[in-house]
């Protein structure tokens, strides 16, 4: 292993995709691992599932981040290395540090599931246990801490291709370009669907995934949508689609104005009334947000 730590005396070997750091005098540590979780000393600490690829390793001074994911993204493994001896108090703060900013960090990254923080698996060890840390001596450690856990995250977020653009986005809810495609050739009256009219569809939708209040539109009714089938909102409920719900067709007509103007609304009219495809499977604020967005791409490219 290349990896190197703040400390001098680690020895880190890589066996059956485990990252094992073991050291002489051991580590104080607090952990949520399954293997030596809770608070105490421990001869090694086991990084489970270490992906070399994605994984990073990132050391400020005496503060050493080591941060892979467990599931291809989500949760991830974090472990935290201090060159330091701590007693209980201040390593417990440590260790409450660490997870308030992974899920800072995460959020501010665009990712959706930072809500499964208690699968996490963190650990915070120090050199050894002492029995009081002075003020300055911690508030100096927690500014470390938090610069070098900060960069290791938002590597990591990079790694694994955060923050996402809009296509990204439409994918995890489920809509890729190619579903879209098949959509609006479905209701496509009086011309003959060719590779060239999909490829036309298909660079439509590009160019118009490339305007910005598109893209602002579409990312209203997603993040719209996810509260509103959470139920983040007291008081609404709009499992059944609701005839007095209109705004998501607000939003879809919105979309299709922007795209092709006046001509796309009645032609949006058409894509959500029938829902061809994908926009047939979708909840009450996507299927009208992406036949906006077919309807307006579909115009566009017949306006020749």
């Amino acid at each position: 292993m290349e990896t190197k730590t703040c400390l001098n005396d680690v020895s880190l070997t890589l066996k059956d995709n485990d990252l094992i750091l073991k050291r002489e005098k051991g580590f104080f540590s607090l952990s949520t691992s399954t293997i030596r979780g809770g608070l105490g000393n421990v001869p090694s600490i086991i990084i489970n599932d270490y992906d070399e690829e994605k994984a990073v390793e990132i050391t400020h001074d005496q503060v050493t981040t080591i941060i892979t994911p467990v599931n291809g993204i989500y949760p991830v493994n974090v472990t935290v290395l201090i060159n330091w001896e701590l007693d209980d108090l201040t390593l417990l703060k440590l260790f409450q540090e660490v997870m308030e900013t992974i899920i800072t960090v995460f959020n501010g990254s665009g990712f959706r599931r930072h809500k499964y923080s208690s699968k996490n698996i963190i650990t915070v060890a120090c050199t050894a246990k002492t029995n009081l840390n002075s003020d300055e001596d911690i508030n100096n450690l927690f500014l470390k801490l938090n610069s070098c856990l900060r960069e290791a995250v938002q590597q990591l977020m990079k790694n694994l291709g955060y923050p996402k653009d809009i296509i990204g986005h439409m994918e995890d809810s489920g809509v890729t370009i190619t579903d879209l495609i098949d959509a609006g050739m479905q209701l496509c009256v009086g011309v003959e669907r060719t590779e060239e009219l999909d490829l036309k569809l298909e660079k439509q939708l590009l160019i118009s995934l490339k305007d910005l209040n598109v893209t602002a539109l579409i990312m209203a009714g997603i993040r719209l949508e996810d509260d509103l089938l959470r139920h983040r909102i007291r008081g609404i409920n709009v499992d059944d689609d609701p005839a007095y719900l209109y705004s998501d067709e607000v939003l879809g007509m919105a979309v299709a104005n922007q795209i092709a103007g006046t001509k796309a609304l009645f032609n949006f009219k058409r894509y959500d009334e029938e829902k061809p495809g994908i926009i047939g499977t979708l909840g009450p604020v996507l299927d009208d947000i992406f036949a906006g967005l077919v309807a307006g791409c579909m115009s566009k490219i017949f306006e020749e």
